[in-house]
């Protein structure tokens, strides 16, 4: 409104705005371009956000991003003596796969004990873990959430069922999603480099 105006509070009030917009499901957000919706994109993200999805998916969902795309290995070679030993996975203090002597554990934004150091070292205590505590990351949290909602709206609907509209709107919705999904991998390998 005028030239001396403080930019970073315009900012700040923009992107409140903007997540008023989103979660009112007005608007949706595909990393970091935001689109008005219609009614019938309204209705269909009303119904993601609806769509109940459990833990063990969610687990499930960061133990590829952590371990398939950001490791992608399992195991680690000590230097020492060439040898290669093969680690247990952990995502939030919980084993996916074949227990193993040695451990990598990521704590992520959905632990209950993400802010909490003194209870993930006395968790780790005495044990060969390495724990790599991600930083808190509302958005991170939120887009790993509507991915995953997402998703499984999309397996659920589409189909000869629905209405061609409402096909044209998940196939458009299936495709943000893997865009969201790289945008998620790359900021858990930002994540993992501030941990």
């Amino acid at each position: 409104s005028h030239f001396d105006e403080d930019i970073r509070a315009l900012e700040n009030r923009i992107q409140g705005a903007l997540s008023l917009l989103e979660r009112q499901t007005y608007v949706q957000r595909n990393d970091n371009v935001y689109e008005y919706l219609t009614e019938e994109e309204h209705d269909v993200e009303v119904e993601i956000i609806n769509t109940i999805v459990d833990k063990e998916e969610i687990l499930k969902f960061l133990e590829d991003v952590f371990f398939a795309e950001i490791i992608r290995d399992n195991k680690i070679r000590y230097e020492g003596n060439l040898q290669d030993y093969p680690f247990a996975k952990m995502i939030d203090e919980k084993l996916r796969g074949k227990d193993r002597e040695l451990i990598i554990d990521f704590i992520t934004p959905f632990s209950d004990f993400n802010n909490n150091l003194t209870v993930l070292k006395s968790h780790a205590m005495g044990k060969p873990v390495l724990t790599v505590v991600l930083p808190p990351d509302p958005k991170f949290h939120q887009d790993v959430l509507i991915n995953k909602k997402t998703e499984k709206y999309i397996k659920q609907n589409h189909g000869s069922q629905a209405s061609e509209t409402k096909n044209l709107i998940l196939n458009n919705k299936s495709y943000s999603n893997q865009e969201r999904k790289k945008a998620i991998s790359n900021r858990a390998q930002q994540l993992v480099g501030q941990s």
